[in-house]
């Protein structure tokens, strides 16, 4: 059950984040999240989670309450391995500028600023803004644009392994199908996507590389089949 679940993550991380505004809450009064509300027929591209946020959860549980009768895995990839597997050169790179993530809130096309803030007040999300390093930008239309620098490659604190630690498959242009991108392109032009990575110093990182990365991802990840009361624990930091 989501109270017994909560329980056992709760023994385990004695500090349960509840403030993340871009995935639906089990209920008002509890620290779990139902999954991400994407197609069924459509992946939910690898990532190191809230990794181009201020804060970020070390660890991660996730079960199962009904498991799916066809598909539904989740597949997992190691990013010290990752890491160990990408062009020197090119990790070197990653490591060295970082990432530039840019967002725009757009109405109806992803969580509304107010959803993901939780708070409709402007002057409460630009103080916010503020306080984590975000730089932000409001438009006419009421949509608002924040960006922000973060890692591409991080050391685990406890292991001094070093990890691929970034949400650059999921951010991308380039992993939105084409004909979804293009689409987008003509209602809010090609400079306001609703997600965008960059390399630190704001250049574009060409899409050549980022589907290598991604071919890389598929290419180390593990898969496995749900089975209703599974439990697993992730270090967000290595998985």
């Amino acid at each position: 059950s989501p109270a017994r679940f909560e329980s056992i993550a709760a023994s385990l991380c004695g500090k349960l984040f509840a403030d993340y505004g871009d995935l639906p809450k089990e209920d008002e009064t509890s620290n779990l999240y139902g999954s991400t509300p994407y197609p069924s027929d459509r992946e939910i591209l690898f990532h190191n989670e809230s990794s181009h946020m201020p804060q970020w959860p070390r660890r991660q549980f996730f079960t199962c309450l009904v498991a799916a009768q066809e598909g539904g895995e989740t597949p997992l990839v190691d990013c010290r391995e990752v890491y160990r597997c990408l062009p020197k050169d090119l990790a070197a790179k990653f490591a060295r500028e970082g990432l530039l993530y840019v967002r725009n809130f757009l109405p109806g096309v992803d969580v509304s600023w107010a959803q993901f803030f939780r708070t409709s007040d402007r002057a409460e999300v630009e103080a916010r803004c503020r306080s984590w390093g975000i730089g932000f930008e409001w438009f006419e239309d009421g949509s608002l644009k924040t960006w922000r620098t973060a890692q591409a490659v991080l050391r685990h604190p406890q292991t001094g392994e070093t990890s691929f630690f970034n949400q650059i498959a999921l951010h991308h242009p380039s992993r939105v199908d084409l004909q979804v991108r293009q689409s987008l392109d003509q209602l809010y032009g090609e400079h306001r996507p609703p997600r965008d990575v960059r390399f630190g110093d704001g250049q574009p990182i060409d899409d050549a590389i980022v589907n290598e990365i991604a071919g890389l991802m598929d290419s180390l990840s593990v898969g496995f089949r749900w089975q209703e009361g599974d439990v697993v624990a992730l270090d967000n930091l290595s998985v």
